[in-house]
């Protein structure tokens, strides 16, 4: 099984979060990518002396800011939820073979280590 597969089994666990960082991210892009044309509007607003559509315009291209950031802080939030829900899932299924292990088995590592240990030291003292 390619790595692939392992994380779109895993993605498949969180569509809430990943339909809410992409819905975020789009209108965070549409709402930064429709500014440019209010302030041309407003520039064009300004020549003419026109002070309500100027006002008007900059009162939409105030409200397009705060939706472009409170759509940037909810990508982040769901993104930050989805990257760690699956982080939380891989690690659970990379480290749960490891529970099922008994004492045993950390026991004969732990004395296997201990023995190599003293060997180096003695053959360590032997050589000095």
């Amino acid at each position: 099984m390619s790595l692939f597969q392992i994380l779109f089994r895993h993605l498949r666990q969180y569509p809430k979060e990943i339909c809410g960082a992409l819905i975020a991210m789009l209108l965070s892009a549409l709402a930064v990518l429709y500014q440019p044309r209010l302030l041309e509007a407003i520039q064009k607003d300004l020549l003419k002396g026109d002070t309500s559509k100027v006002i008007s315009d900059s009162i939409w291209i105030i409200g397009l800011g705060l939706i472009a950031i409170v759509a940037g802080v909810l990508n982040v939030y769901f993104a930050a939820k989805l990257a760690q829900g699956v982080t939380s899932d891989l690690r659970e299924e990379v480290y749960e073979p490891n529970y099922e292990l008994n004492n045993e088995h950390f026991y004969a590592v732990t004395a296997f280590t201990n023995y190599i240990s003293r060997f180096i030291c003695f053959g360590n003292h032997y050589n000095t």
